[in-house]
């Protein structure tokens, strides 16, 4: 299977998406990345709705760092905030 890369054109158009996992070092890592043209934003969405949507999209043998943080990209794009033509987001190891 193949992903799409996010390539240098992309910076300019598109917003990358950081859910919260270490908030001091994602900011730095953040403000650091501002600074060569990528906008990016730390997902800071919290609470029952971010829990129930990891739940209800993620497979019940999933750790719960992974859940949440797969809640938090999920509530992201159901606000309506972000266009998922133009958004990327940022996944690491959650565990």
């Amino acid at each position: 299977m193949s992903y799409p890369i996010f390539t240098e054109e992309m910076k300019k158009d598109y917003t990358i998406l950081v859910p919260t996992m270490l908030p001091t070092h994602f900011k730095l890592i953040i403000n650091v990345m501002k600074n060569y043209g990528y906008k990016m934003e730390l997902l800071e969405n919290e609470g029952k709705n971010v829990i129930d949507s990891g739940l209800k999209y993620v497979h019940n043998d999933t750790c719960y760092p992974a859940l949440v943080v797969i809640g938090q990209i999920i509530e992201a794009f159901k606000s309506g905030e972000y266009d998922p033509k133009e958004t990327a987001v940022v996944l690491t190891q959650t565990g």
